[in-house]
Order: structure tokens, then sequence, then C-alpha cells
């Protein structure tokens, strides 16, 4: 039996949402730049770095890992 891929899946859009912010604004916020924003924003990376991850934590005032990203099965 074929094991499942599993996927890391950046809850980005719906916490922006919410907010009610575009992308340039959460870059111009955070200091990240608009690249990283928008690959997240996709789902277009495979590596996640940890400052970049505690910078929109931050921002979002997330408690835990979990309400940025989740595992997808």
């Amino acid at each position: 039996m074929p094991k499942k891929e599993l996927s890391l899946i950046c809850k980005l859009p719906e916490l922006m949402q919410e907010k009610g912010i575009s992308q340039k604004r959460l870059a111009k916020e955070t200091g990240l730049s608009p690249t990283t924003i928008s690959k997240l924003y996709r789902n277009h990376t495979d590596r996640f770095d940890q400052r970049t991850l505690l910078v929109l934590c931050e921002y979002f005032g997330c408690k835990s890992l979990s309400e940025l990203m989740e595992i997808e099965f």
C-alpha cells in the first residue's frame, strides 16, 4: 500500500481575510519580503524559515503554530 503524501498548508489567506489586509500591506507591516508573503499565500514553498513563522505568528497573535500552519493528509 503506497504511503499518503503529507502537505504542510499555510493558513495565511484565511488570516489575512479575517484581518482585512493585502499581501502588500502584510509585507510592509511585518518587514517580510513580498515574495515570501506571496509564496506562503499560494503554498508554493517547501521550506519554512523560523523567523518568518515567528514574525507572522506575532503579527496575527497566534498562540500556536497550528493557527498558521496545518498538516494535510
